[in-house]
């Protein structure tokens, strides 16, 4: 008896759960399976045909050296916000030799943004620079929040961003747009391109150096946030034995995330006091009109587009996440490959339709773990691949790596590392915790200026200029104990002077410009000073990675003759 009552309330209690599940069944029903629109690939099948490849490189943030001390920059804001508030000198110093490594002699260049710090115009003018010497057949830009706005984030306050810039002027939006759009893609489009003018089509069967399309708005005064830029990128097909080209069309359509309705500032009327554009994307709504236009004619075209941005989707505002959206989900975008974390990783995103899908993000160039990627589009039947093949600067180094005798860099001398208790030891700002910015440019330009003492006995200056060889042959040189500019740096750093060490350490980068020096021994250092500077800010050590078979220990450095302690900031 007791078993059947047992066996009565198990019913009732079964039939009461039935009867709350049927009542909660149409809510259930709402609720969408979202699937992925998207899986790895670890073998192609056989045929697959391939358009691209096209170089993706970002945030290269060439920074003004003789900066003057400014609010923003302290071990305070670098503690409190931003870990690249304050870079290690050597990488400020050497940064340009990883930008100018990425392989691009036969291939287009898309810089996904960031390529200024503070926004000065002397920023600009090296960026430009480096990106001409490559030899690219192309290269393009598209703006990130440091590219306009002051440190990357604001539109002022004007007085600061001189400062930081001084002597050079601030580089707004606006100018910069104005000087890619009128001295760069002109080039490209063999015309003048008037900035009012607004927009430019490559005409039918020239080749425009693969830039398709440009449209443009261009705001100077105080709207100079309101300015964008879109472009449309042709990405190379490959072609059969009679060279006619068998592999489908596809684009690189690249976005401004960092065109702003009202000003990125620090007022008391917004949230937590400020609008940043370092932490909020934006395209607005007349750029998303323009990118639907060129995505649904992309579509009749037969084109797979894929979408190119400095900011990552998920810092996007819900306005400009919706546009992004909807063009995945219909299908008029395979996807959306970004820049600005530095440090590259891949993001799932669930609100395209039924449908999540991918988005590639890229690591930045001159920090840790520098990276560049080489982007391609795959067709095989009705299946479409997306290839972002990243390679990390260090990895072409190895003694594995086969271009390492043809770069001739092994980043093996043990007298080009600085050691804890040398003055050029590489240093973090987070250990200066005052707001105060004089003291971080004092520990900044002290340890620039002593690097470059070491940079100048280590590679040394010579009396003609040799041309940098096709193939570079790994050597160590021992450094020099001194060198023509070694007493006055001596004299300089011992006067404790911000004002004096910091026009030294100006003039000397002025100076090296012009100095004749063996060029594979100038490049190798350069390059490895900025990856192991940006290793140590990264996570304070310049550890082994797997691959590397040899490690120094126990160096028994000292300094003035007592084993080495941490140098400190004054």
């Amino acid at each position: 008896m007791a078993r059947d009552t047992s066996h009565r309330a198990d019913r009732l209690l079964l039939l009461r759960l039935a009867a709350i599940a049927a009542l909660l069944a149409p809510g259930c029903g709402d609720h969408k399976t979202v699937k992925p629109d998207y899986r790895s690939v670890s073998m192609l099948p056989p045929g697959t045909k391939w358009t691209g490849d096209i170089m993706l490189v970002g945030d290269s943030q060439k920074f003004h050296i003789g900066n003057k001390a400014f609010l923003f920059r302290s071990g305070f804001t670098d503690r409190s916000f931003s870990s690249s508030a304050v870079r290690v000198p050597q990488q400020d110093l050497f940064g340009d030799s990883l930008l100018a490594l990425v392989p691009r002699k036969k291939k287009p260049t898309v810089h996904l943004g960031d390529a200024m710090d503070l926004s000065c115009a002397d920023e600009w003018r090296a960026f430009v620079q480096v990106m001409n010497d490559g030899a690219s057949p192309a290269w393009f830009w598209t703006p990130g929040n440091h590219d306009g706005y002051f440190f990357g984030n604001f539109v002022g306050p004007e007085q600061q961003w001189r400062a930081a810039c001084d002597p050079e002027e601030p580089m707004t939006k606006g100018a910069a747009l104005r000087a890619y759009v009128t001295t760069h893609l002109a080039t490209y489009a063999g015309v003048a391109l008037d900035p009012a003018q607004g927009s430019w089509t490559c005409p039918p069967d020239a080749s425009c150096h693969g830039l398709l399309r440009a449209t443009w708005k261009i705001y100077d005064g105080k709207a100079y946030h309101r300015s964008y830029l879109v472009q449309e990128i042709d990405l190379d097909r490959s072609q059969d034995a009679q060279g006619r080209p068998d592999s489908p069309p596809a684009s690189l359509l690249l976005i401004d995330t960092a065109s702003y309705d009202r000003p990125p500032r620090i007022a008391p009327t917004e949230a937590k006091l400020h609008y940043a554009a370092g932490k909020a994307g934006h395209i607005g709504a007349e750029q998303l009109a323009v990118i639907d236009q060129w995505t649904a004619r992309a579509v009749g075209e037969g084109r797979t587009v894929v979408l190119g941005g400095h900011h990552p989707f998920y810092k996007l505002d819900e306005e400009s996440r919706a546009g992004i959206n909807q063009l995945i989900g219909s299908k008029r975008a395979a996807t959306y490959i970004s820049a600005d974390t530095h440090w590259g990783q891949y993001y799932t995103h669930i609100d395209a339709g039924d449908y999540s899908w991918l988005e590639p993000n890229l690591g930045s160039i001159i920090d840790y773990d520098a990276e560049y990627a080489e982007l391609s589009i795959g067709f095989q039947g009705t299946s479409k691949f997306v290839k972002v093949a990243r390679t990390t600067v260090g990895a072409i180094m190895s003694p594995s790596a086969p271009k390492r005798g043809e770069l001739g860099i092994g980043c093996g001398n043990p007298e080009w590392l600085a050691r804890p208790g040398d003055d050029d030891f590489y240093t973090r700002y987070m250990t200066t915790t005052t707001p105060e910015p004089a003291a971080v440019e004092i520990l900044y330009y002290s340890t620039m200026l002593a690097a470059l003492d070491r940079y100048w006995r280590c590679v040394p200056t010579t009396a003609t200029a040799d041309p940098m060889p096709t193939d570079c042959i790994p050597k160590v040189v021992s450094c020099n104990a001194g060198s023509e500019v070694h007493d006055s740096i001596a004299e300089t750093l011992a006067s404790h002077d911000l004002n004096r060490i910091r026009g030294k350490a100006v003039e000397l980068v002025e100076r090296d410009r012009s100095r004749n020096a063996e060029p594979c021994l100038r490049r190798e250092y350069k390059v490895c000073q900025s990856l192991w500077a940006a290793e140590f800010e990264h996570r304070q050590y310049i550890t082994p990675v797997k691959g590397n078979d040899v490690f120094e220990i126990n160096t028994g450095h000292t300094t003035n003759g007592a084993a080495a302690e941490p140098r400190r900031s004054p």
